[in-house]
């Protein structure tokens, strides 16, 4: 049924600014108070954006608390606070993270997130090495990401022996997938299994490619700059150039969301 907020609208989305047929439009509460009607309370969004502006604003979504956004958001801001060399704030978001992710249990990416945030602490080691060694029972045969992360577990001795041979089969799996040279995994990859060049020049391509994403509002973009920031093996000091500005300012705008 039509609403005024959509006709007075003019059935627009007020985010994306697409136009929607009524049925395809949805009316956001922004305090997220359903029975607050006022119309500077309400907003009228395609179904896609509705559920973006949930998760952004801490709404339904976010509050479940069971979501692997949810739980990589998190991470994410430990990341960024441990690249900004503040660790108590990066290891109060990693404990968050990873209760997140523990909630999970079912969940690939959330069990592979989990033994890595395992690692950092020296109670958790042997839990990290069941994980690794779990992850990579279930993932040789997955698909490109799972991959990958194969090879990184092999490559980095991960609840494993060291096995370069074994992760650069994997390496070669995934290598002519189009998409993988802006994926932060796959340069670290490439680094390990001693392609230098090759992963220097990848990493260059990926942070201008990220650069520009983030700057475009993607969260997922922030999240791949953070791991290529800070990757050591790389020259890259934020304080020489505008990247530095570009990071803090990224880093507030995520922080904000949560």
């Amino acid at each position: 049924m039509e609403s005024r907020a959509e006709k007075n609208a003019d059935y627009t989305c007020e985010i994306c600014g697409m136009k929607f047929s009524s049925e395809a439009l949805e009316i956001h509460h922004k305090n997220h108070n359903q029975g607050d009607n006022r119309r500077d309370n309400l907003m009228v969004l395609c179904r896609e954006c509705h559920n973006k502006i949930h998760f952004v604003e801490g709404g339904v979504f976010v509050k479940r608390k069971t979501n692997s956004e949810y739980a990589d958001a998190l991470k994410t801001l430990g990341d960024i606070y441990s690249a900004l060399n503040n660790e108590k704030a990066a290891k109060n978001f990693y404990r968050k993270a990873g209760v997140a992710y523990e909630k999970l249990s079912g969940d690939l990416d959330a069990k592979f997130e989990l033994a890595n945030l395992y690692l950092r602490d020296l109670k958790t080691l042997s839990r990290a090495q069941q994980l690794f060694e779990g992850y990579l029972r279930r993932a040789e045969s997955g698909g490109v990401k799972e991959k990958i992360r194969c090879g990184l577990i092999y490559a980095k001795a991960l609840g494993m022996s060291k096995n370069l041979s074994k992760a650069r089969k994997f390496f070669n799996a995934v290598k002519d997938n189009k998409d993988v040279f802006i994926d932060s995994e796959f340069i670290e990859l490439v680094r390990l299994i001693k392609y230098a060049d090759s992963a220097e020049r990848l990493h260059t391509q990926a942070i201008e490619i990220f650069e520009s994403a983030a700057q475009g509002g993607s969260t997922q973009a922030v999240g791949e700059l953070v791991k290529l920031y800070g990757d050591k093996n790389f020259v890259y000091d934020f304080n020489e150039d505008d990247s530095f500005k570009n990071f803090s300012r990224m880093h507030k705008n995520y922080s904000e969301k949560f």
